[in-house]
């Protein structure tokens, strides 16, 4: 769900009819100066609790809906039974990233060679296995999710969408299509995609002839909540993390 297509609701204090989007409402109870327009006493950590709260109470609502209308995604869109894993590898160069970097501190320029060997070493790493569990849920959302829709959730929001890339078929098709129509193929060496439609610009060339059109869908982050990673952060247990 995007963050547009959330429900208003109604502040959380008693007898208070303040109502509008989840996070005005969130705003509303923090800059609101009295005993029951406080988080705690309503049993929140904070604004950033209450509106991951609100919002999973409205996607539960929503995803009954869903299931119950036959219209659920299914987390096995490919019906294979097959289960996908993200790789946790990251995990721990992550964790020694984050020691290091509290015990050597943040300026660089008071490191010495070893200390950035060690940080560089320990950040290159987790870079790569950090992408290989992104491109890995990626592929899932992609296979989940239905086209050009947002997903808002407790940390951010992705977008699914679809594009259309135009490209060059094989170089082989593309010179005998120019040959055919006359144009001498060495007047586009090795065929550029550019030169190309400059040349059939002047000959009788369907472009589907030299072009072909590919469909791609991605997955695109389109928003983050920094506080709400910053909360959740401080939540982990390093020790649970690489049980």
């Amino acid at each position: 769900m995007s963050e547009t297509e959330y429900e208003p609701i109604t502040c959380p204090v008693d007898d208070c009819t303040y109502r509008d989007r989840i996070r005005s409402v969130a705003a509303h109870v923090s800059g609101t100066d009295d005993a029951a327009h406080d988080w705690d006493a309503l049993g929140y950590e904070g604004a950033a609790s209450f509106v991951r709260d609100a919002k999973r109470r409205q996607q539960g609502d929503a995803s009954a809906a869903s299931a119950a209308s036959g219209r659920s995604e299914s987390a096995d869109p490919d019906g294979t039974g097959e289960t996908t894993h993200v790789d946790d590898a990251f995990l721990a160069d992550a964790l020694a990233a984050a020691r290091l970097l509290d015990e050597y501190g943040t300026a660089v320029d008071d490191l010495n060679a070893l200390q950035l060997t060690d940080l560089y070493v320990l950040l290159s790493d987790l870079r790569a296995a950090a992408d290989a569990g992104r491109k890995t849920v990626r592929d899932e959302l992609t296979a989940r999710l239905s086209r050009d829709r947002e997903v808002a959730s407790d940390i951010g929001a992705v977008r699914h969408s679809t594009h259309e890339r135009t490209e060059l078929r094989d170089e082989e098709t593309v010179t005998a299509a120019l040959a055919d129509a006359g144009i001498d193929p060495e007047t586009v060496s090795s065929p550029d995609a550019s030169k190309v439609r400059e040349a059939i610009e002047t000959a009788a060339i369907d472009t589907e002839q030299v072009f072909e059109t590919r469909e791609s869908t991605r997955v695109t982050r389109t928003d983050i909540d920094e506080s709400a990673v910053a909360e959740t952060a401080i939540e982990a247990d390093p020790a649970d993390l690489l049980d």
